[in-house]
């Protein structure tokens, strides 16, 4: 959209995905008087980015936007923050909810990690706070939350309306809480 934010092109989270694959003349200009811009072996195996022409006319900071970035490569700046919003979501799976992942191997744990942003998304929630909250759902009630047949009570909570998203989460957590004590009840 016309949004106007501060852009940390030389944040190293996303450094490589962003100057990385510019051309040489592009990305000299964005780097402005920084020359070099070291990056971790396991980002980029050169371990750099380098300006090849450090005499150039740099990019200044203005009132006025000099970057305008499509859906794409936004999405593709994203990654970087996905990734790791992957990895956070496998470590807490592992350790609070093991049985969602037992067996997989590490890429079938990243597709369930990436099913689990998905999901949580089309629902609104993005923030890593809500996505590792929404795991939980993802973990106890399988992938196809909430869409499965026995889920009703729990797209009811999210269609409430007036309700904000946080305390839908609260709800949601209390719902399946009751559920599985509930379920726990019966089975005793």
């Amino acid at each position: 959209g016309d949004v106007a934010v501060f852009f940390r092109h030389c944040d190293p989270r996303i450094t490589h995905l962003w100057l990385a694959d510019l051309l040489p003349t592009e990305r000299d200009g964005l780097m402005g008087p920084i020359r070099l811009i070291m990056l971790p072996e396991s980002v980029d195996r050169s371990g750099f980015i380098r300006q090849e022409n450090p005499e150039q006319a740099a990019a200044q900071y203005a009132d006025k936007p000099w970057l305008y970035l499509s859906a794409q490569q936004l999405d593709h700046l994203n990654q970087a923050k996905r990734q790791c919003l992957a990895r956070r979501l496998i470590e807490h799976s592992q350790q609070h909810f093991p049985q969602s992942l037992q067996g997989l191997d590490r890429a079938a744990q990243q597709q369930w990690a990436a099913s689990c942003q998905r999901s949580a998304e089309r629902q609104g929630y993005g923030a890593a706070d809500e996505v590792m909250c929404w795991a939980k759902f993802h973990a106890v009630l399988g992938e196809d939350f909430p869409c499965a047949p026995g889920h009703g009570v729990y797209r009811q909570i999210l269609a409430e309306a007036g309700v904000l998203p946080e305390q839908r989460l609260e709800n949601l957590n209390a719902e399946l809480t009751r559920q599985l004590l509930t379920d726990k009840e019966f089975s005793v």
